[in-house]
């Protein structure tokens, strides 16, 4: 290696260091980075203040600001405001507010049953101030209990009596949200359903502990193009319950939208923003290789 390549290189290495100091995310931060619980379910209307806000720097690996609530039924809610790692369940995106609900019954009485969690990647962009505006643009509302009569019944069935939905629309056989092993019709004492994009697969499966059920419907709404992508997963050992008509009944027990106008105003010029930052960071990376 010749030494100006060597010079250049040295040059980029402390250029992307200097730019990451310079450059470090800042967040708004409650209660030292940690849950704050409250009783009840927290909405905008009744919002409390937060404790111990300030501003802090994002530290390595942290590469978003957050806002997020989890509710635990209609009992309990958990709030958290700080900075945050990368995500592995979140599209890969700089601008995200996610909305689900998560159920693997039976239910732990500690369990989160729905949440949303807003991510984000400019300097101060989880002000504390936009919760209500969150809450206000989310509208989720979950029961619980209806959802598990729909999908868990105490008394197993079998493959025979289940009549479950066999469809896959995957192009790729390969594909891992279509990847469980085919079990014996007759011996399947669940449905199942895995829904990624526009990808389906429904099948059957055994199921050893047969007190078990799972439904989770996570929504994630793009920011900077306004669009959603949406995963639903379903375990149930009810009668056709991984048909399209049955999934229907299930999500009359709850309701998930975001309004993106309430939330980013209808002339939002996110996208330009994240753009012109990232520009920058460029720019200044070309600076430090000549």
């Amino acid at each position: 290696m010749s030494r100006t390549l060597q010079v250049i290189i040295a040059r980029t290495l402390y250029g992307f260091y200097l730019i990451q100091v310079a450059f470090a995310l800042t967040c708004h931060q409650c209660n030292n980075g940690k849950n704050e619980i409250f009783n009840g379910t927290v909405t905008a209307d009744n919002l409390s203040p937060l404790t111990n806000c300030t501003v802090v720097k994002a530290t390595d690996g942290q590469r978003h600001c957050a806002l997020g609530i989890g509710w635990v039924k209609t009992e309990r809610s958990l709030i958290h405001v700080g900075a945050a790692w990368k995500r592995e369940d979140v599209v890969d995106t700089d601008h995200v507010e996610t909305v689900a609900g998560n159920l693997d019954g039976p239910v732990p009485t500690a369990a989160i049953t729905h949440w949303l969690y807003y991510l984000c990647s400019t300097d101060e962009c989880n002000r504390v101030d936009r919760f209500k505006l969150l809450l206000q643009s989310t509208k989720v509302e979950f029961d619980v209990d209806r959802i598990a009569q729909l999908l868990y019944s105490p008394r197993p069935q079998n493959g025979s009596t289940l009549n479950c939905l066999f469809y896959s629309n995957a192009t790729d056989t390969s594909s891992a949200l279509c990847a469980r092993p085919s079990a014996n019709i007759s011996e399947c004492n669940y449905c199942s359903l895995d829904v990624k994009q526009n990808t389906l697969c429904t099948d059957c499966f055994i199921n050893p502990n047969v007190s078990q059920y799972r439904f989770a419907d996570i929504r994630y709404h793009l920011l900077g193009n306004r669009t959603i992508q949406q995963t639903l997963d379903i375990d149930c050992n009810l009668p056709q319950c991984n048909t399209m008509d049955y999934v229907r009944r299930v999500q009359e027990a709850y309701k998930m939208s975001f309004d993106f106008d309430m939330f980013l105003g209808s002339n939002s010029s996110v996208s330009n923003f994240i753009s012109t930052f990232q520009l920058i960071i460029c720019s200044l990376m070309l600076i430090f290789i000549l």
